[in-house]
């Protein structure tokens, strides 16, 4: 049974298998997403934003003067 299967594995197309890898994005992108959808609730708010994210109003202000990070 093992070998039928084995056959029938390595017979397969490389199209028809799943994509085994899948790309996650990066910490800091993570974080990135994240302060956009609080600063998107707070209506841009940075102040209030900042309270929300419990970090000081000017280390958001250098966050986002940053680029996003790629994935």
């Amino acid at each position: 049974m093992f070998e039928q299967l084995l056959d029938q594995r390595m017979n397969d197309e490389p199209a028809s298998q799943p994509d085994a890898v899948e790309v996650l994005p990066s910490p800091q992108r993570i974080q990135w997403d994240y302060i956009q959808l609080v600063l998107r609730d707070c209506n841009g708010n940075i102040s209030l934003a900042s309270r929300r994210l419990h970090m000081h109003r000017r280390t958001l202000q250098r966050k986002l003067a940053k680029l996003p990070p790629d994935v």
